[in-house]
């Protein structure tokens, strides 16, 4: 997903209903608002953030700990805000997928693109980029927009935008400013969700690509066990064994035993 949160802090218990209820892997976050002494965390989730030092401003990358992934620092950018993550995928390939956010006033670089598009295999780059064309459903175009469709044309970048409205401004008409940027990266089309508390929908696609995904380990807080219960639990779904006759014997007794202990354990 990509969202401009318009703030992101006292969002947070409606965003994680949000992540879970559609099974978000990915989730690029701008305008967060966050200083950079505010912690932000979501359970099952890495974050990867990169903060204005002023108010406003500022992207982050929610990604699923079931996926492999590493941090990529990115080089200073001249108006682009972004944050990036290198997720790995099967047969030894990557793809980089960045948060970016261009604020209204700012033109668009293409030196800012070419550093981001640069990186591994496959890249996206989704976010608020506040540029306007016909070509991805507004009624206008902006500089920032017409600059977007010419670098994505002589680039081969494919852009991938919803067909409804993703800001709803108060004060003029609803837009379509938030989008996905790919190269060597299929996606679905994109789907403006009309939920959330901001004045920008969140777009919600699909990458059809195949992670490396890692179960992660289960912990348990043995200090707060109620052992007697496991002890009970235990002994009546595991009796007395013996005798054992054979080694066959013993490896049956052992994996019941393993059972047993997995089933008292949940």
């Amino acid at each position: 997903m990509s969202w401009n949160a318009n703030s992101v802090s006292n969002k947070k218990a409606e965003l994680e209903i949000f992540l879970q209820a559609n099974s978000v892997d990915v989730a690029a976050i701008c305008e967060t608002k966050l200083p950079p002494t505010k912690k932000f965390n979501i359970p099952g989730y890495k974050v990867f953030r990169s903060d204005r030092t002023q108010f406003g401003g500022g992207v982050i990358l929610l990604v699923s700990d079931e996926l492999r992934n590493d941090p990529l620092t990115l080089p200073t950018l001249t108006n682009l805000e972004a944050t990036a993550v290198v997720l790995q995928l099967k047969k030894h390939s990557q793809l980089t997928c960045v948060s970016a956010y261009l604020p209204p006033t700012a033109p668009l670089k293409p030196d800012d693109l070419d550093v981001l598009l640069r990186h591994n295999d496959s890249v996206l780059i989704t976010g608020d980029l506040n540029c306007k064309h016909p070509a991805w459903n507004n009624s206008s175009v902006n500089n920032n927009g017409s600059a977007l469709l010419s670098y994505c044309g002589n680039k081969s970048v494919s852009i991938h935008y919803p067909e409804q409205p993703t800001h709803y401004p108060y004060n003029s008409c609803p837009s379509v400013l938030d989008l996905a940027l790919t190269i060597y990266c299929k996606t679905s089309k994109p789907v403006a969700a009309p939920s959330l508390s901001s004045d920008h929908d969140p777009i919600l696609f699909k990458l059809y690509l195949h992670p490396e995904r890692s179960t992660p380990r289960r912990g348990y807080d043995y200090r707060h066990a109620n052992w007697p219960l496991f002890r009970n639990i235990l002994d009546s779904a595991f009796p007395p064994q013996g005798p054992f006759h054979s080694p066959a014997d013993l490896d049956q007794a052992t994996t019941a035993f393993t059972q047993a202990v997995q089933r008292a354990t949940n």
